[in-house]
């Protein structure tokens, strides 16, 4: 069913231990509202991709990985598509191996 971000962060606090990873994708307008209830609930962002479709547009998309114990975070942008449409090498890389 459905949860809230509080919820979420919740639930994974509950069954995680020191060493968890917890990795989410979320729609970008609500980073705030996630790294509030993530560090509420004891989580770090290790790593931050935001996901752009094209490379001067604004993301849409952010890939979050959560740990336990604070890390500094590792932050990047992943471009989608080139200006003439193309898919770029970084994104094909990424998801070559759900494309099997």
């Amino acid at each position: 069913s459905e949860l809230s971000i509080d919820e979420l962060f919740q639930a994974a606090a509950k069954i995680a231990h020191d060493h968890s990873r917890f990795y989410l994708v979320f729609p970008s307008f609500l980073n705030l509202e996630l790294m509030q209830s993530a560090r509420t609930h004891g989580w770090w962002c290790a790593e931050e991709i935001e996901v752009r479709n094209k490379e001067h547009q604004n993301p849409k998309r952010t890939l979050w990985k959560w740990v336990r114990t604070w890390v500094q975070t590792e932050k990047s942008i992943l471009v989608v598509h080139h200006a003439d449409g193309k898919k770029t090498e970084e994104y094909l890389k990424m998801v070559s191996p759900f494309l099997r």
